[in-house]
């Protein structure tokens, strides 16, 4: 229900840039109380979200405004990193 990222510089580990946005569920689009209070992510906000594919689409458009792609694979010198446990 929510896709963030952020863009951190290898060397420096300085943020470059965030991106975030909620997700509108598509198959059980109303959120349980334990889910709303794990994250605090309210039903209005998941309710004006897009759904994962438009939201996928804007991140690759914004992995791209940095020059990064996921699709040349022979060149890409970054990676994904998640944290937590609900990741």
């Amino acid at each position: 229900i929510e896709f963030p990222s952020v863009l951190v510089d290898a060397e420096t580990f300085e943020v470059v840039d965030e991106f975030r946005e909620y997700v509108k569920p598509v198959y059980h689009p109303k959120l349980q109380p334990f889910c709303t209070e794990l994250t605090g992510i309210q039903q209005h906000s998941v309710d004006a979200a897009e759904t994962f594919p438009v939201v996928l689409a804007r991140h690759q458009e914004w992995l791209e405004s940095h020059n990064l792609s996921l699709h040349e694979w022979e060149e890409i010198s970054w990676t994904f990193i998640t944290c937590g446990d609900w990741d």
